[in-house]
């Protein structure tokens, strides 16, 4: 079973509401987000959050752990599967209507917003020009 550590106003809420949208079962771990006086000094896996444990696997990156479940176990949901003509178009944030679906993450870890600010801000923000 996959257990995620999992602190709130981070980006881990990206992958609970993946685990929940794909009906994996998961163990949420609950952890209090301290403010680190160094880096990776987190009280999970690498000291950051999010964090999973899956098996023998052990990974952090919101990016990279949401481009993970997909690929293991999205069973041809939410992605083009690897290789396919669609995967690029799919990954670049620069990409037709129809293939939106990975831009929230692709480009929200780049996207710069004021400090204390809630993580949904640069979406409402854009939304407001």
């Amino acid at each position: 079973m996959i257990k995620l550590y999992h602190a709130t106003r981070t980006r881990s809420f990206r992958i609970v509401w993946l685990l929940e949208e794909l009906g994996i079962p998961y163990e949420l771990e609950k952890m209090a987000f301290v403010p680190p006086q160094t880096a990776f000094a987190q009280a999970s896996p690498f000291g950051k959050f999010p964090a999973i444990e899956d098996g023998e696997l052990t990974m952090f990156e919101s990016g990279a752990i949401l481009e993970y479940l997909i690929e293991r176990y999205g069973n041809g949901r939410l992605a083009p599967a690897p290789g396919s003509a669609l995967r690029g178009p799919y990954l670049s944030p620069r990409r037709p209507r129809s293939h939106r679906s990975a831009r929230w993450f692709a480009t929200r870890s780049s996207s710069p917003r004021p400090s204390g600010s809630p993580p949904w801000w640069p979406t409402l923000a854009g939304a407001r020009r």
